[in-house]
């Protein structure tokens, strides 16, 4: 019978786009088999790799790193003061995790354990003994078989090494080292398949960095070097010491900035005494020539009185004569008669006196002398040239004075640079002998500081010993086996049926075959009418 179709085209069935709950279930439950075959399958197998897997202790310790001596440019064979590093604390902390990933770390840790110990897990298989189940016997049995295994998807081992190589290679390959974030704490762990061995080689390896951390970080210079050197140098420190002093004695010298203070308040001083008198000398000069000047249009002499028309002494002496005459004539005159001869003696004397008196003229009178003023003047003029003698000798005295603290401070300045250049071999020499002394402290101090074992690491947990393993995770693995399990069967189903073109149902039928379905018959009802 054709097909009413003429477009039909065999090929495999193609599940509709809008498939409904009844399709899906229909094809869960048409594929249940397959599902539980394969999801049990895959469940098993996790289960099993689950149990047969060995067991992984870890053991994990924590490191704080300090800010210490190793922060620091301690060593004394660095020149210049102890000084912080100029680098961050994050580069301290790279460094130590490259001196903890050192290849010569695991293999001193491999030499205390030794090899034959390492490679044999510590020699205490947890998980043996007749108590345990059957699968947990079986993991232990496998273990050596699975670390074979997991090699040819990990690093190799190499099969020719020695067995001290294998066993600083497995160190390496389960050794674990992190640092915690914004923190400055270092994290290690190492896993095994014994919790004991697990902390013991943690243990190992934290003791071996600690030593190889302080040797690293020590001091390598030998202290017989400082000491050599230090003693050397004192010797030439004394012997300079010794020249300066006996230069200082040869000189004179207690103070140069005491003595030069001196000299230069003298100096000071004599140059203002200086400057002093010049300035006296000019004004005793400026004086003195106004005293000149003055002088130069007075006369010596002056006009000391003047006394106008004033007789002479002899007028006085005649009109006295006179007088007496007169008298004399009076009395004569009264007793005698004219021609007594006293009387007329009397009378001639007396015209004798007034012809005398007649003659005699007025004059005036006057007096002279030294001018006072003058005297003074002169006087005053003498002083201010003696005055003016004495300055300019002062002065030629006081430079003369000057002449001696300048060459005194000109040999002190000599005497200064030559003591200097002394005192600067003499604090060279001191300053080397401290450093080389500091040096040698420094380094007696580091070297009791390493075999004290005193350094900027602090362990905040030490190696922790885990009796709960950290793989396999059977929890998970059991959930994970489970839903993989699950969705596998669903997937693989829903992928049998993309591939299968077989006609299953009457929807099938009328869409491939383009035919209507007038009745079905189920298989079993056709089998028994067959």
């Amino acid at each position: 019978m054709q097909p009413q179709n003429q477009y039909y085209l065999p090929g495999p069935l193609m599940p509709e786009k809008n498939s409904s709950l009844r399709d899906i279930l229909y094809v869960l439950f048409r594929r249940k088999k397959v599902i539980v075959f394969f999801s049990g399958a895959i469940f098993l197998g996790v289960l099993l790799f689950t149990y047969i897997s060995p067991e992984i202790y870890r053991s994990e310790a924590k490191i704080l790193i300090r800010l210490g001596r190793e922060s620091l440019a301690l060593d004394p064979t660095v020149d210049g003061p102890t000084v912080s590093l100029s680098q961050s604390r994050q580069n301290e902390v790279n460094s130590e995790l490259a001196i903890i990933k050192s290849r010569l770390l695991a293999e001193q840790v491999v030499d205390v354990i030794t090899p034959e110990v390492f490679l044999a897990g510590g020699g205490n298989k947890s998980g043996a003994g007749s108590d345990q189940n059957f699968l947990r016997a079986a993991a232990s049995f496998n273990r050596d078989v699975w670390l074979k295994i997991s090699t040819l998807f990990g690093e190799k081992e190499p099969v020719a090494g020695s067995k001290k190589e294998r066993a600083v290679n497995r160190l390496v390959a389960n050794l674990d080292v992190a640092v915690e974030q914004n923190s400055h704490v270092i994290m290690i762990s190492f896993e095994s398949q014994d919790p004991r061995f697990s902390r013991q080689v943690l243990d190992s390896f934290l003791t071996a960095y600690q030593d190889h951390h302080i040797q690293v970080h020590s001091s390598h210079a030998p202290p017989q070097f400082f000491q050599e050197q230090a003693d050397s140098l004192s010797a030439k420190l004394q012997e300079k010491e010794n020249a300066l002093e006996k230069f200082q004695a040869t000189h004179n010298i207690t103070s140069i900035d005491i003595q030069k203070e001196a000299l230069f308040n003298r100096i000071s001083q004599l140059q203002s005494e200086i400057t002093e008198t010049n300035s006296q000398i000019s004004a005793s000069r400026a004086h003195n020539a106004s005293l000149e000047e003055a002088l130069r249009g007075r006369s010596r002499e002056i006009e000391l009185g003047r006394v106008v028309g004033r007789k002479s002494t002899s007028i006085d002496a005649i009109k006295e004569r006179l007088f007496d005459f007169r008298i004399t004539e009076a009395d004569l005159a009264a007793r005698y008669p004219d021609d007594h001869r006293e009387l007329r003696k009397v009378r001639e004397q007396i015209k004798v006196s007034e012809a005398a008196l007649g003659n005699e003229k007025e004059s005036d009178e006057i007096s002279s002398g030294i001018d006072p003023t003058y005297q003074a003047i002169q006087l005053e003029l003498e002083k201010g040239r003696a005055r003016l003698q004495s300055q300019i000798a002062r002065m030629e005295a006081l430079e003369d004075d000057l002449k001696y603290p300048r060459e005194e401070l000109a040999a002190l300045a000599r005497n200064e640079l030559a003591e200097t250049r002394l005192k600067r071999n003499v604090g060279l020499l001191e300053e080397e002998y401290l450093r080389f002394r500091q040096d040698l402290q420094r380094t007696d101090i580091s070297r009791a500081m390493d075999a004290d074992k005193v350094s900027n690491l602090s362990i905040i947990q030490p190696a922790t010993m885990h009796l709960d393993p950290i793989k396999p995770n059977k929890t998970l693995n059991l959930s994970l086996g489970f839903f993989l399990a699950i969705f596998g069967g669903i997937t693989l189903a829903f992928l049998l049926e993309y591939n299968d073109d077989s006609l299953k149902t009457k929807e099938d039928v009328e869409k491939r075959l383009g035919l209507p379905v007038l009745a079905s018959v189920p298989c079993e009802e056709s089998r028994q009418c067959i």
